[in-house]
């Protein structure tokens, strides 16, 4: 019987050891994917209107016709 005691054991700690290494496989798997993604997400872009000049507007022609500088900043 201490045979059969010392097998099961064995199957025992061996099965947990087996799920204890998935369980670690994955939390470093994980953790290097959160690594990645917080270093390579995308942001939205962002930019900050700081001047604009209407130089000039001609409305002799039917079309307009307008001379616009605008000027932005990241």
């Amino acid at each position: 019987m201490s045979k059969e005691k010392h097998h099961r054991d064995w199957i025992l700690r061996r099965c947990c050891g087996a799920i204890a290494a998935c369980i670690l496989t994955l939390a470093v798997v994980g953790f290097i994917v959160l690594v990645i993604y917080l270093a390579l997400h995308p942001s939205k872009p962002s930019f900050y209107l700081l001047d604009v000049q209407l130089r000039s507007i001609d409305l002799s022609d039917p079309a307009l016709s307008l001379d616009l500088q605008v000027r932005t900043a990241c």
